[in-house]
């Protein structure tokens, strides 16, 4: 690959992959292949049959495929796939009936719910997780390129909710509301009360699938 990269030169302004062999710094390594130019995953869907509410479990491996490929370094991330007939696997967004009806699954809900609030020229910062629930949560932070807005995206992966209290540093230490939105096995993209408080933001109720919150 490298010896196709050097020949290629300036052709090549994309290195796209599929992404069904999660094992490894996969995303690390193509990053590093990849130099300067952008990463995008091409192609990934929830393959496994999926009896929960709403396909509720393979929106949570949605979540957690978009969790893995901005975290480690790509750029772009395309679902596949986006209508397909009624089925027992958890790939496609849409299922449709052809002439008769459709249906919006919750792998759709939870994509719809990261790529809302995020805008080009955003970029992936720090963010980590503390506490008991650590092990099940995973969180995802965008920084507008004006560094005024933040989008921080939780998926928590447990069959169980889990508490969680946003900690912010630098200037947005101070933030006092935040918007946010929720996707679970009960809720679709629903938009929730904002987070308030006169010290920062409160702890979050209940945590869910999925749940972005802007600031």
């Amino acid at each position: 690959m490298p010896r196709v990269l050097k020949s290629a030169g300036k052709y090549l302004d994309v290195i796209g992959t599929h992404d069904y062999d999660p094992h490894g710094d996969r995303w690390g390594a193509l990053r590093k292949l990849a130099g300067s130019r952008p990463v995008w995953m091409t192609e990934w869907c929830a393959r496994e049959k999926d009896a929960s509410p709403g396909m509720i479990q393979s929106a949570t491996a949605y979540g957690v495929a978009l969790h893995e490929a901005f975290q480690g370094g790509a750029n772009v991330f395309l679902a596949y796939d986006w209508v397909y007939p009624p089925r027992d696997s958890g790939e496609a967004l849409i299922h449709v009936n052809w002439g008769k009806d459709y249906r919006l699954t919750k792998p759709y809900y939870l994509f719809r719910q990261w790529a809302e609030p995020l805008k080009p020229g955003m970029r992936v910062v720090d963010s980590s997780v503390t506490g008991r629930a650590a092990a099940g949560v995973k969180p995802t932070a965008f920084l507008a390129p004006d560094s005024r807005t933040l989008v921080v995206h939780i998926v928590n992966t447990q069959d169980k909710d889990a508490a969680i209290a946003l900690k912010l540093t630098g200037k947005f230490a101070t933030a006092t509301t935040a918007v946010r939105s929720r996707t679970s096995a009960r809720e679709d993209a629903l938009a929730l009360p904002a987070l308030a408080g006169p010290e920062g933001l409160s702890p979050t109720p209940s945590g869910a699938v999925d749940g972005n919150v802007s600031l």
